[in-house]
Protein backbone atom coordinates (compact mmCIF):
# COMPACT_ATOMS: atom_id res chain seq x y z
CA UNK A 1 0.00 0.00 0.00
CA UNK A 2 1.45 3.33 -1.10
CA UNK A 3 1.22 6.72 0.59
CA UNK A 4 -0.13 9.48 -1.66
CA UNK A 5 0.33 13.06 -0.44
CA UNK A 6 -2.11 15.69 -1.74
CA UNK A 7 -1.47 19.39 -1.17
CA UNK A 8 -4.49 21.68 -1.37
CA UNK A 9 -3.71 25.40 -1.16
CA UNK A 10 -7.22 26.83 -1.08
CA UNK A 11 -5.97 30.43 -0.92
CA UNK A 12 -2.87 31.23 -3.04
CA UNK A 13 -0.09 32.71 -0.89
CA UNK A 14 3.39 34.13 -1.57
CA UNK A 15 4.98 31.54 0.74
CA UNK A 16 4.73 27.81 0.08
CA UNK A 17 4.05 26.45 3.58
CA UNK A 18 4.13 22.92 2.17
CA UNK A 19 7.69 23.25 0.84
CA UNK A 20 9.59 21.43 3.65
CA UNK A 21 7.18 18.49 3.51
CA UNK A 22 7.42 18.32 -0.28
CA UNK A 23 11.21 18.47 -0.14
CA UNK A 24 11.39 15.54 2.24
CA UNK A 25 9.01 13.57 0.02
CA UNK A 26 11.29 14.26 -2.95
CA UNK A 27 14.27 13.04 -0.96
CA UNK A 28 12.38 9.86 -0.10
CA UNK A 29 11.15 9.41 -3.70
CA UNK A 30 7.57 9.46 -2.42
CA UNK A 31 4.69 10.61 -4.58
CA UNK A 32 2.79 13.86 -4.06
CA UNK A 33 0.17 15.84 -5.97
CA UNK A 34 -0.42 19.60 -5.97
CA UNK A 35 -4.02 20.60 -6.64
CA UNK A 36 -3.65 23.77 -8.70
CA UNK A 37 -6.45 26.16 -9.65
CA UNK A 38 -6.87 27.25 -13.26
CA UNK A 39 -6.12 30.98 -13.71
CA UNK A 40 -9.77 32.06 -13.66
CA UNK A 41 -10.39 30.43 -10.25
CA UNK A 42 -7.06 31.61 -8.86
CA UNK A 43 -7.92 35.21 -9.79
CA UNK A 44 -11.40 34.77 -8.30
CA UNK A 45 -9.99 33.61 -4.95
CA UNK A 46 -7.48 36.46 -4.82
CA UNK A 47 -10.17 39.03 -5.58
CA UNK A 48 -12.46 37.71 -2.83
CA UNK A 49 -10.19 36.53 -0.01
CA UNK A 50 -8.29 39.80 0.34
CA UNK A 51 -11.33 42.05 0.02
CA UNK A 52 -14.01 43.39 2.34
CA UNK A 53 -16.49 40.82 1.04
CA UNK A 54 -14.41 37.78 2.05
CA UNK A 55 -17.00 36.79 4.68
CA UNK A 56 -19.57 36.43 1.88
CA UNK A 57 -17.42 34.17 -0.29
CA UNK A 58 -20.14 31.53 -0.56
CA UNK A 59 -22.00 33.75 -3.06
CA UNK A 60 -19.06 33.43 -5.47
CA UNK A 61 -17.47 30.04 -4.88
CA UNK A 62 -19.81 27.36 -6.24
CA UNK A 63 -17.53 26.69 -9.25
CA UNK A 64 -14.47 26.72 -7.00
CA UNK A 65 -15.97 24.25 -4.53
CA UNK A 66 -17.02 22.02 -7.42
CA UNK A 67 -13.48 22.09 -8.82
CA UNK A 68 -11.96 21.08 -5.46
CA UNK A 69 -14.59 18.36 -5.03
CA UNK A 70 -13.96 16.88 -8.48
CA UNK A 71 -10.16 17.06 -8.23
CA UNK A 72 -10.06 15.31 -4.86
CA UNK A 73 -12.56 12.68 -6.01
CA UNK A 74 -10.57 12.02 -9.19
CA UNK A 75 -7.33 11.51 -7.24
CA UNK A 76 -8.95 9.27 -4.64
CA UNK A 77 -10.74 7.12 -7.24
CA UNK A 78 -7.33 6.32 -8.74
CA UNK A 79 -5.87 5.52 -5.32
CA UNK A 80 -8.56 3.39 -3.65
CA UNK A 81 -5.97 0.95 -2.33
CA UNK A 82 -3.51 3.57 -1.09
CA UNK A 83 -3.38 5.77 2.01
CA UNK A 84 -3.96 9.38 1.01
CA UNK A 85 -2.84 12.38 3.06
CA UNK A 86 -4.51 15.71 2.29
CA UNK A 87 -2.70 18.79 3.60
CA UNK A 88 -4.49 22.12 4.00
CA UNK A 89 -3.72 25.42 5.73
CA UNK A 90 -7.19 26.84 6.29
CA UNK A 91 -10.22 26.01 8.42
CA UNK A 92 -13.54 27.88 8.36
CA UNK A 93 -15.74 27.05 5.38
CA UNK A 94 -12.85 25.08 3.81
CA UNK A 95 -12.98 22.60 6.70
CA UNK A 96 -16.74 22.22 6.20
CA UNK A 97 -16.16 21.62 2.48
CA UNK A 98 -13.64 18.83 3.18
CA UNK A 99 -15.96 17.31 5.76
CA UNK A 100 -18.77 17.30 3.21
CA UNK A 101 -16.53 15.70 0.54
CA UNK A 102 -15.29 13.11 3.04
CA UNK A 103 -18.85 12.11 3.98
CA UNK A 104 -20.12 12.28 0.41
CA UNK A 105 -17.66 9.68 -0.87
CA UNK A 106 -17.45 7.71 2.42
CA UNK A 107 -13.68 8.02 2.45
CA UNK A 108 -11.88 5.69 4.83
CA UNK A 109 -8.38 5.71 3.36
CA UNK A 110 -7.85 9.46 3.78
CA UNK A 111 -5.98 11.38 6.49
CA UNK A 112 -6.57 15.14 6.50
CA UNK A 113 -3.89 17.34 8.06
CA UNK A 114 -4.31 20.99 8.97
CA UNK A 115 -1.20 23.18 9.12
CA UNK A 116 -1.48 26.38 11.13
CA UNK A 117 -0.47 29.33 8.96
CA UNK A 118 -1.47 32.41 10.91
CA UNK A 119 -2.54 34.00 14.16
CA UNK A 120 -6.11 34.89 15.05
CA UNK A 121 -8.35 35.72 17.97
CA UNK A 122 -9.19 32.46 19.74
CA UNK A 123 -12.64 33.33 21.08
CA UNK A 124 -15.40 30.97 19.90
CA UNK A 125 -17.31 31.85 16.73
CA UNK A 126 -20.82 33.19 17.27
CA UNK A 127 -24.11 31.67 16.11
CA UNK A 128 -22.64 28.22 15.41
CA UNK A 129 -26.07 26.55 15.49
CA UNK A 130 -27.40 28.99 12.88
CA UNK A 131 -24.28 28.43 10.78
CA UNK A 132 -24.89 24.69 10.80
CA UNK A 133 -28.51 25.22 9.69
CA UNK A 134 -27.28 27.56 6.95
CA UNK A 135 -24.82 24.91 5.76
CA UNK A 136 -27.54 22.25 5.60
CA UNK A 137 -29.73 24.53 3.49
CA UNK A 138 -26.79 25.57 1.34
CA UNK A 139 -25.87 21.95 0.57
CA UNK A 140 -29.46 21.30 -0.56
CA UNK A 141 -29.63 24.48 -2.68
CA UNK A 142 -26.16 24.78 -4.26
CA UNK A 143 -24.54 21.47 -3.36
CA UNK A 144 -21.92 22.80 -0.92
CA UNK A 145 -21.66 24.37 2.55
CA UNK A 146 -21.59 28.14 2.83
CA UNK A 147 -20.22 29.08 6.26
CA UNK A 148 -17.34 28.08 8.49
CA UNK A 149 -17.64 27.34 12.20
CA UNK A 150 -14.43 29.14 13.18
CA UNK A 151 -10.75 28.28 13.48
CA UNK A 152 -8.53 26.42 15.96
CA UNK A 153 -10.64 23.24 15.92
CA UNK A 154 -14.07 24.86 16.18
CA UNK A 155 -15.42 22.59 13.46
CA UNK A 156 -15.06 19.80 16.00
CA UNK A 157 -13.88 16.23 15.63
CA UNK A 158 -13.98 14.14 12.50
CA UNK A 159 -12.63 16.59 9.91
CA UNK A 160 -8.88 16.88 10.53
CA UNK A 161 -7.07 13.80 11.72
CA UNK A 162 -4.00 15.83 12.73
CA UNK A 163 -3.17 19.48 13.39
CA UNK A 164 0.34 20.86 13.07
CA UNK A 165 0.51 23.94 15.29
CA UNK A 166 2.84 26.77 16.27
CA UNK A 167 2.82 26.31 20.03
CA UNK A 168 1.36 24.81 23.19
CA UNK A 169 -1.36 27.46 23.53
CA UNK A 170 -2.96 26.62 20.19
CA UNK A 171 -2.43 22.88 20.73
CA UNK A 172 -4.24 22.94 24.05
CA UNK A 173 -7.26 24.77 22.61
CA UNK A 174 -7.53 22.38 19.65
CA UNK A 175 -7.17 19.34 21.93
CA UNK A 176 -10.05 20.63 24.06
CA UNK A 177 -12.28 21.11 21.01
CA UNK A 178 -11.44 17.95 19.04
CA UNK A 179 -10.12 14.43 19.50
CA UNK A 180 -7.57 14.96 16.72
CA UNK A 181 -3.84 14.36 16.99
CA UNK A 182 -1.97 17.61 17.66
CA UNK A 183 1.74 18.11 16.99
CA UNK A 184 3.54 21.33 17.90
CA UNK A 185 5.91 21.79 14.97
CA UNK A 186 7.01 25.42 14.55
CA UNK A 187 10.34 24.49 12.92
CA UNK A 188 8.49 22.44 10.31
CA UNK A 189 5.78 25.01 9.58
CA UNK A 190 8.27 27.89 9.54
CA UNK A 191 11.16 26.08 7.89
CA UNK A 192 11.32 28.60 5.01
CA UNK A 193 11.45 31.48 7.50
CA UNK A 194 14.25 29.91 9.57
CA UNK A 195 16.32 29.02 6.54
CA UNK A 196 16.00 32.41 4.86
CA UNK A 197 16.77 34.24 8.10
CA UNK A 198 19.89 32.16 8.66
CA UNK A 199 21.20 32.68 5.13
CA UNK A 200 20.54 36.44 5.10
CA UNK A 201 21.25 37.42 8.71
CA UNK A 202 23.01 40.79 8.72
CA UNK A 203 22.06 42.09 12.14
CA UNK A 204 25.60 41.96 13.55
CA UNK A 205 26.88 44.17 10.71
CA UNK A 206 24.63 47.04 11.85
CA UNK A 207 25.98 49.59 14.38
CA UNK A 208 24.35 49.33 17.81
CA UNK A 209 23.26 52.98 17.60
CA UNK A 210 21.12 52.19 14.56
CA UNK A 211 17.83 50.43 15.38
CA UNK A 212 15.75 48.99 12.53
CA UNK A 213 12.09 48.56 13.47
CA UNK A 214 9.49 46.82 11.33
CA UNK A 215 5.78 47.73 11.58
CA UNK A 216 3.49 45.00 10.23
CA UNK A 217 0.11 46.32 9.08
CA UNK A 218 -3.22 44.52 9.08
CA UNK A 219 -5.42 44.13 6.03
CA UNK A 220 -8.57 46.24 5.69
CA UNK A 221 -11.33 43.62 5.89
CA UNK A 222 -14.76 43.43 7.51
CA UNK A 223 -15.10 41.96 11.02
CA UNK A 224 -11.42 42.52 11.78
CA UNK A 225 -10.35 42.51 15.47
CA UNK A 226 -8.75 45.89 14.72
CA UNK A 227 -11.28 48.67 15.25
CA UNK A 228 -9.70 51.33 13.04
CA UNK A 229 -9.76 51.43 9.28
CA UNK A 230 -6.39 50.84 7.66
CA UNK A 231 -5.93 54.57 7.09
CA UNK A 232 -6.91 55.57 10.63
CA UNK A 233 -4.52 52.89 11.79
CA UNK A 234 -1.74 54.46 9.68
CA UNK A 235 -2.45 57.78 11.42
CA UNK A 236 -1.99 56.10 14.80
CA UNK A 237 1.23 54.36 13.72
CA UNK A 238 2.52 57.72 12.54
CA UNK A 239 2.02 59.09 16.06
CA UNK A 240 3.83 56.08 17.55
CA UNK A 241 6.81 56.56 15.21
CA UNK A 242 6.99 60.24 16.19
CA UNK A 243 6.87 59.38 19.91
CA UNK A 244 9.53 56.66 19.66
CA UNK A 245 11.86 58.95 17.72
CA UNK A 246 11.44 61.60 20.40
CA UNK A 247 12.50 59.05 23.05
CA UNK A 248 15.48 57.78 21.09
CA UNK A 249 18.06 60.29 22.42
CA UNK A 250 21.36 59.34 20.76
CA UNK A 251 20.02 56.37 18.79
CA UNK A 252 18.94 56.42 15.17
CA UNK A 253 15.59 54.72 14.67
CA UNK A 254 14.79 53.57 11.14
CA UNK A 255 11.22 52.39 10.56
CA UNK A 256 9.95 50.05 7.85
CA UNK A 257 6.29 49.54 7.00
CA UNK A 258 5.34 46.01 5.91
CA UNK A 259 2.00 45.85 4.14
CA UNK A 260 -0.31 42.86 4.37
CA UNK A 261 0.10 40.65 1.25
CA UNK A 262 -3.55 41.23 0.37
CA UNK A 263 -2.94 44.96 -0.10
CA UNK A 264 -0.78 44.30 -3.16
CA UNK A 265 -3.73 42.77 -5.01
CA UNK A 266 -5.57 46.09 -5.14
CA UNK A 267 -3.65 48.75 -7.15
CA UNK A 268 -6.01 51.56 -6.12
CA UNK A 269 -5.65 50.69 -2.45
CA UNK A 270 -1.87 50.47 -2.81
CA UNK A 271 -1.76 53.93 -4.37
CA UNK A 272 -3.74 55.38 -1.46
CA UNK A 273 -1.61 53.61 1.15
CA UNK A 274 1.69 54.76 -0.33
CA UNK A 275 0.47 58.36 -0.52
CA UNK A 276 -0.04 58.42 3.26
CA UNK A 277 2.28 60.84 5.14
CA UNK A 278 3.66 57.98 7.25
CA UNK A 279 5.99 57.19 4.35
CA UNK A 280 7.75 60.49 5.04
CA UNK A 281 8.71 58.98 8.41
CA UNK A 282 9.27 55.38 7.36
CA UNK A 283 10.34 53.26 4.41
CA UNK A 284 8.19 50.66 2.71
CA UNK A 285 9.45 47.14 3.35
CA UNK A 286 9.41 45.79 -0.20
CA UNK A 287 11.15 42.49 0.56
CA UNK A 288 8.63 39.72 -0.15
CA UNK A 289 10.69 37.12 1.71
CA UNK A 290 9.89 37.73 5.38
CA UNK A 291 12.93 35.81 6.64
CA UNK A 292 15.22 37.97 4.54
CA UNK A 293 13.48 41.12 5.76
CA UNK A 294 13.72 40.13 9.43
CA UNK A 295 17.41 39.33 8.99
CA UNK A 296 18.13 43.06 9.24
CA UNK A 297 15.54 44.09 11.87
CA UNK A 298 15.97 44.60 15.61
CA UNK A 299 12.28 44.74 16.61
CA UNK A 300 8.79 44.24 15.19
CA UNK A 301 5.64 46.18 16.08
CA UNK A 302 2.05 45.37 15.18
CA UNK A 303 -1.37 44.91 16.76
CA UNK A 304 -2.00 41.28 15.89
CA UNK A 305 -0.02 39.66 13.11
CA UNK A 306 1.75 36.41 12.28
CA UNK A 307 4.86 38.56 11.78
CA UNK A 308 4.95 39.12 15.56
CA UNK A 309 5.01 35.39 16.14
CA UNK A 310 7.63 34.87 13.43
CA UNK A 311 9.89 37.51 14.95
CA UNK A 312 9.58 35.97 18.40
CA UNK A 313 10.44 32.56 16.96
CA UNK A 314 13.66 34.09 15.59
CA UNK A 315 14.35 35.71 18.99
CA UNK A 316 13.65 39.21 17.66
CA UNK A 317 11.69 41.36 20.17
CA UNK A 318 8.07 41.65 19.03
CA UNK A 319 5.53 44.03 20.51
CA UNK A 320 1.73 43.99 20.20
CA UNK A 321 0.61 47.58 20.70
CA UNK A 322 -2.63 48.27 22.56
CA UNK A 323 -4.29 51.56 21.65
CA UNK A 324 -7.67 52.82 20.47
CA UNK A 325 -7.37 50.66 17.34
CA UNK A 326 -6.68 47.39 19.15
CA UNK A 327 -7.46 46.52 22.77
CA UNK A 328 -7.64 42.72 22.78
CA UNK A 329 -5.23 40.27 24.36
CA UNK A 330 -3.09 38.08 22.12
CA UNK A 331 -2.63 34.40 22.83
CA UNK A 332 0.90 33.83 21.61
CA UNK A 333 4.39 34.75 22.76
CA UNK A 334 4.94 38.45 22.27
CA UNK A 335 5.22 41.52 24.47
CA UNK A 336 1.94 43.39 24.74
CA UNK A 337 2.45 47.05 25.52
CA UNK A 338 -0.04 49.84 26.17
CA UNK A 339 0.25 52.98 24.08
CA UNK A 340 1.37 55.08 27.06
CA UNK A 341 4.31 52.74 27.79
CA UNK A 342 5.86 52.44 24.33
CA UNK A 343 9.06 54.12 25.50
CA UNK A 344 9.98 50.71 26.99
CA UNK A 345 10.29 49.32 23.46
CA UNK A 346 13.56 51.13 22.85
CA UNK A 347 15.22 50.04 26.10
CA UNK A 348 14.18 46.42 25.70
CA UNK A 349 15.30 46.30 22.06
CA UNK A 350 18.72 47.75 22.94
CA UNK A 351 19.17 45.17 25.72
CA UNK A 352 18.37 42.41 23.24
CA UNK A 353 20.84 43.86 20.71
CA UNK A 354 23.59 43.95 23.32
CA UNK A 355 22.98 40.34 24.35
CA UNK A 356 23.76 39.27 20.77
CA UNK A 357 21.45 36.24 20.83
CA UNK A 358 22.04 33.63 18.18
CA UNK A 359 19.77 30.94 16.86
CA UNK A 360 21.20 27.45 16.51
CA UNK A 361 19.79 26.03 13.29
CA UNK A 362 22.26 23.19 12.87
CA UNK A 363 19.66 20.63 13.92
CA UNK A 364 16.81 22.18 11.91
CA UNK A 365 16.68 19.46 9.25
CA UNK A 366 16.83 16.72 11.87
CA UNK A 367 13.97 18.30 13.84
CA UNK A 368 11.83 18.64 10.70
CA UNK A 369 12.46 15.02 9.72
CA UNK A 370 11.47 13.87 13.21
CA UNK A 371 8.18 15.80 13.03
CA UNK A 372 7.27 14.22 9.69
CA UNK A 373 8.25 10.72 10.77
CA UNK A 374 5.98 11.13 13.78
CA UNK A 375 3.17 12.53 11.62
CA UNK A 376 3.16 9.66 9.14
CA UNK A 377 3.24 7.03 11.89
CA UNK A 378 -0.02 8.28 13.42
CA UNK A 379 -3.08 6.13 12.95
Amino acid sequence: MKKIHIFLEVVPRPTDYFKPIKQLLINKNDFFIDIKYPDNLKNLVKSIEYSKISKFRFFFYKKLFKFIDEEIHKILINNRNNICYIYMLDEGVWAELLSYIKDKYKLSNVKIINIQHGIGIMTPAKFKFLRKISNSLSIKLIGYPSLGLGCYGQSGSGIFDTYLTYDQTVSKIISERTNSNVIEAPELIKYNLFYSYLVNRKIHDIPLKEINILIALHHDVMFSPIKCSLFNSLDEWSKIIHMLKSYAENDTLIFYIRLHPGSYLNPKLMKRILSHPIFLQAKQDIEQDLGKSLASKHAVLSHISTVLYDANLLKIPSFSIKNKCFDKSVNFSTYQIDYNKIKNIIDFTKENMASNKKINLQLLDTIVNNYLTRLWKLK
